[in-house]
Formats: structure tokens, sequence, C-alpha cells
């Protein structure tokens, strides 16, 4: 078999076909691949930030809408001007019930806050001990906003028994309660804290 030019050349071109389609056609291709790749790496990447930002944006929707509900219920503890005598009119059933006496109740002057006003009230009782303390506990658990302020618990002046009378019970003696109770209300029966 005689090797001569025509197949010589045949051989070139064979072995050129496959040379020239590697430069210009899957050197290329590979190229585009290797682009689109990193770009589909790129977008997921995105779109697991976007993920992480939605669920984000969900919880402040959430946290939202519990700080609404939440304003929602210290707004209906709230009464307008006219509510604060049915909460004076629950501290003296307190008191009644407890059995203590009420020796003074001072109005002070109304102060002002953002969305709210507070009236404060200079309280003096008298009763035993244990009354007072459940006094106090009722008086934390009405569904209104108060706060009481300066509480000073001393022994009542007068602790000795008259004649007739049976001494006064040490374990659960006779005291006098100051305090300044704070009632927080809506001014002018606005629509609340917003």
């Amino acid at each position: 078999m005689r090797f001569g030019l025509r197949e010589l050349v045949f051989v070139i071109v064979l072995l050129a076909v496959p040379i020239a389609s590697l430069f210009y056609v899957f050197k290329p291709r590979n190229a585009e691949i290797e682009a689109a790749l990193g770009e589909i790496d790129r977008k997921e990447a995105r779109l697991a930030q976007l993920a992480a930002v939605s669920q984000r944006i969900d919880d402040l929707d959430r946290a939202i809408e519990e700080g609404n509900e939440e304003l929602a219920r210290l707004d209906a503890m709230l009464p307008g001007r006219e509510g604060v005598d049915a909460i004076l009119d629950e501290f003296h059933v307190i008191t009644a019930r407890h059995g203590l006496t009420t020796r003074s109740i001072k109005t002070d002057r109304e102060q002002s806050a953002a969305g709210y006003r507070e009236l404060p009230l200079q309280v003096v009782l008298e009763g035993t001990f244990h009354a007072v303390y459940r006094f106090l506990v009722d008086l934390e658990n009405i569904d209104r906003i108060t706060k009481m302020h300066d509480l000073k618990i001393n022994r009542a002046p007068d602790q000795t028994a008259r004649p007739g009378e049976a001494p006064p019970d040490s374990r659960n003696p006779r005291v006098r309660a100051e305090f300044t109770l704070g009632i927080y209300f809506k001014p002018d029966g606005r629509a609340g804290l917003r």
C-alpha cells in the first residue's frame, strides 16, 4: 500500500477537523456552559438571600401584628376620663371587701404623657397587715392600668387595747398604708394610644 500525497492530505484533514472542532466549537461551548453555570449559582445564591429576607419579613409582620394586638389590649385597659370613676368605685369595693378603713384620698394634679394621662391619688388606709396585703394583690389584678408609687407601711398609731377590747394581734398587727395610686386614662375620650 502506497502512502501518497493524497492520503497525507486526507489524514491531515481528518486530524484537522477534530482539532478545529475543539478550538472553534467545544472550547467556546464549554466557556458558555461555565458562564451559564456561574450565572445559575449566582441566581441560586440570590434566591436563597431573598428567601431569608422573605422569612424575616414574615417574622416582622408577625411581630408587628403581635405588637398591634398588645397595643389594642393596653388601649382597652385605658378608660376614658369618665371611666376613672369606675376604677375608684372598684378601689372602694376592694377596700371594703378586706375591711380596710380609708383615712384619706387626695387627688393631685393630672400628669400628661404621650397618648395618655395619669391621675395621681394620695391614699391613706388602715387595717390589719394581712388585709392590706390582700388589698394590694386584688388591686394588682384589676383589668385597668394603675401604678403604685411611694408605698409606706407602718404600724397604725393606736395599737393599745381599750377597756373591754381584745388586745391587738401581734401576728397580724394593724398598719397604716400610705401610697400614691396613679390611674391611667385616655385624655378627652380619645381613641387610644396610637
